[in-house]
């Protein structure tokens, strides 16, 4: 009788479950019972998903191999989170920064913490270099990331992290181009980062977010922003240039409230600050859904934007529920 595929439980452990001895008379019934004994065995351990398949394989003088395939399904958890080549962060720093996380209830067979997921894991990756970025390092890379099975238990893994850090970059110059309507110094007051300044991801994000601030105020509600990074990777510095696209300036043609079986129209129109005829700014989309949530009437709220049937207008859609 062979055990394959079973990695948190030994054989010894899971033979005593199956009554079918060796030179024993083989029968249907007693392989069944076996292959659901070992069934019930892994789902009182909290292994709900684990599986067993009989399979039988002839063998010498009317005797056969019994064989139970076992796939457990494991659900991998954390065991520890490692760094190495940091410097401008401590380990616990970065650790605790993660969606990974070990969780002191993993142990738990029927709660899901700590476990192991590799999505998350592709979002740390995100948070590792931008946690970097804010800092100014924008040779910042994750050279490698290694997922093993902790030696004591299987179910358990170790997730370590090889980085490379780089030196942090000072802004040399700013840009911002491609606006029609307003002037690039006009704009450039908009910018917060300064030449001089060491570079700051989040003060990039903030810049560009004001520059489209104000162009979706003046109706240009599909205005869109890019920044161009050009380094210098020798003097480990940059040079930022946020490129606007205006598009087409919209003004709103009307708005349509749907989804509002017990409240009326005029209870929602009068939260909204937004109207016909006002430029298509899409800043105040999220005051109006903010005073909207804020009457604690509605369990969810959304507040768009649609085109119109009429040219350079806008339609706002009110979805209540």
């Amino acid at each position: 009788m062979i055990f394959d595929g079973n990695r948190k439980f030994k054989t010894e452990e899971l033979s005593p479950l199956v009554s079918l001895g060796i030179g024993a008379p083989l029968n249907d019934k007693a392989l069944r019972d076996g292959a659901n004994a070992l069934r019930e065995f892994y789902r009182g351990k909290g292994y709900l998903d684990a599986e067993v398949a009989p399979e039988l394989e002839p063998g010498e003088n009317n005797t056969v191999k019994v064989l139970f395939r076992i796939r457990e399904n494991l659900k991998y958890r954390t065991n520890d989170v490692t760094f190495s080549g940091n410097t401008v962060f401590t380990s616990w720093k970065l650790r605790h920064s993660l969606a990974t996380r070990y969780s002191y209830l993993s142990w738990v067979p029927y709660l899901d913490m700590g476990l192991f997921d590799r999505e998350a894991l592709n979002i740390d990756k995100v948070r590792l270099r931008d946690m970097y970025w804010n800092l100014g390092y924008l040779d910042f890379k994750i050279e490698k990331v290694t997922v093993t099975p902790d030696e004591s238990d299987p179910e358990y893994v170790n997730i370590h992290f090889d980085l490379y850090e780089g030196e942090p970059y000072v802004i040399n110059s700013i840009k911002v181009e491609g606006a029609k309507s307003f002037a690039d110094a006009e704009l450039l007051e908009l910018v917060g980062s300064t030449p001089g300044q060491v570079f700051d991801y989040r003060r990039e994000l903030g810049d560009k977010n004001h520059l489209l601030s104000l162009l979706h105020s003046e109706g240009y509600a599909d205005a869109s922003c890019q920044v161009k990074r050009v380094p210098d990777f020798k003097k480990h510095e940059v040079g930022l240039i946020y490129d606007l696209s205006e598009g087409r300036q919209y003004r709103i043609n009307q708005v349509m409230i749907v989804g509002n079986e017990f409240t009326k129209d005029k209870v929602i129109r009068r939260e909204l600050v937004i109207f016909p005829d006002d430029p298509a700014d899409a800043n105040l989309l999220d005051v109006s859904k903010s005073r909207l949530l804020g009457m604690d009437m509605f369990e969810s709220v959304d507040v768009s934007m649609v085109n119109a049937n009429q040219f350079n207008q806008k339609d706002v859609v009110v979805k209540v529920k």
